[in-house]
Parts: C-alpha cells; sequence; structure tokens
C-alpha cells in the first residue's frame, strides 16, 4: 500500500530515528500532485535545534526533487517531475560537504556546499517538523527505507526499477516502511514506528513493487551479536504481492 497525505493537514512520525550522521541514503516512490509548492517528503529530524535531512517534491522550483541539508543546501535534480505519477526518488548522504539526489535511477544532482546538521532523533513523512505538518506533502508515498551506507548509483537503479528495499544491501537496511494497512505504521526492518503525527492520512495503492512474500521474525538482543530489530525472512525468489 502507500500513504496519501493532504499538505499540511497530515503527516507521519517516528520518536526515534535508525540514523544520526554519515553516511546513509533515503529510498521512497512518491505520486505528488502539487506543482505550486516546495514540499517535504520524507527525512529525518533533529528535535532540538529543528535541523533535517529530507526528500522534497519542489513544485515551486521548476518541479526538481531534491536532496536537502536543512533549509539552505539542496541538491537538485537534473529532471521534473510529472504532477499525478509514480517516480522514484533517493538522497545519498556521504558526508557534510556532500548529498546527491536520483529521480527514477537516473537524472541526479550534487550539490558539495558544506552544512553540518544535528544529530537527528526522529523519522518524518510529509513535515520538516518532527511534531506536526510543516513543508507538507500532497500525495502518496510507498516503500521507503533508510539505508546506513551511501548507496551506489547501480543499488539506486535497482531500487527505482521495482525492487523492494529488502532486496538492496539489506545489510545496511536500517529502516522498511512498506505501508501495509497497519496502525500504527510499522519499520518492517527496524523498531522506528511512525507512533505520532498530524491528521489521519490515509491508504492508496502503490506503484509496481516486487515486494517479499514471507513473515517476520524477531531475534532478540544479544543472540549473536544482532541488535534488536524486525526483519522480513525473504524466500529465495521473491514474488509480486500488491500489499
Amino acid at each position: 500500500m502507500a500513504r496519501t497525505f493532504v499538505r499540511n493537514s497530515s503527516a507521519k512520525v517516528s520518536t526515534t530515528t535508525p540514523v544520526t550522521g554519515y553516511p546513509f541514503t533515503l529510498s521512497m516512490w512518491g505520486r505528488c500532485t502539487n506543482v505550486t509548492n516546495d514540499q517535504a517528503a520524507f527525512g529525518i529530524y533533529d528535535t532540538d535545534g529543528g535541523q533535517y535531512y529530507v526528500l522534497w517534491f519542489r513544485g515551486a522550483t521548476g518541479d526538481v526533487v531534491s536532496a536537502s541539508t536543512g533549509l539552505t543546501t539542496f541538491a537538485d535534480s537534473s529532471a521534473s517531475y510529472t504532477n499525478g505519477q509514480w517516480h522514484h526518488v533517493a538522497g545519498v548522504f556521504s558526508s557534510a560537504t556532500s548529498r546527491t539526489v536520483y529521480l527514477d535511477g537516473g537524472n541526479s544532482g550534487t550539490n558539495t556546499t558544506s552544512n553540518t546538521q544535528a544529530a537527528c532523533e526522529r523519522v518524518v513523512f510529509a513535515t520538516t517538523n518532527g511534531f506536526g505538518a510543516s513543508n507538507g506533502f500532497d500525495g502518496s508515498i510507498a516503500n521507503a527505507g533508510i539505508y546506513n551506507v551511501a548507496l551506489t548509483a547501480g543499488q539506486i537503479i535497482s531500487l527505482a526499477s521495482g525492487a523492494p528495499c529488502p532486496a538492496v544491501r539489506p545489510d545496511a537496511l536500517v529502516a522498511w516502511y512498506p505501508f501495509k494497512s497497519e496502525s500504527p505504521d510499522v519499520d518492517w526492518w527496524g523498531q522506528h514506528n511512525l507512533t505520532t503525527g498530524t491528521g489521519t492520512p490515509t491508504y492508496s495503492q502503490h506503484p509496481p513493487i516486487i515486494y517479499p512474500s514471507g513473515t517476520r521474525v524477531f531475534i532478540p538482543a544479544g543472540s549473536g551479536g544482532i541488535p534488536n530489530k524486525t526483519i522480513t525472512k525473504l524466500q529465495a525468489v521473491c514474488t509480486a504481492a500488491f500489499w
């Protein structure tokens, strides 16, 4: 499924985040229905200083998608998104002087301006505010994930081709939001559930994504050094499952 948001009326937020520093990658599918405003879709947020790393659909800035460090340092795509159409967007945050955005597996742009943000504490959807809606998003979001590495261009292409987040660098995946019909919205890979936010975003159909079939299992802390996390038991072959 996908979550559908209304700008500045609905947002989803966790109270923890799986990454606090570089490098990391944000990946998502988005269908934006607004080409007028700059809109924050998915990112991580610092509750103390109001700082963040976010993927944007920038309707007021040439309809590009962007990966931003704060509200001043944007890496912009070399192509524009289409209103009402599904697109894959990824942001690779390698360091304080390197952030790269990808639109549909290519059309990349990089910004190397130095910008150091505070350690973040929350995962945010459709907002740049860890407590409610701000710079909100109009449209739907699906198959969102966070990695604790800088994914390569080839790995971004795999995600843009329909691979679910667990099929690409599962060893580095630290949060995954497939947006099944659950309350709260569950992080199926870690434990950063979206337990707070604003309004009531609805569920809708997602783009064609090959999801792994299988069951979730919980591995307790201390089991051979494996940390607490919810994982998906992948079958040898992934099958199409349109949740």
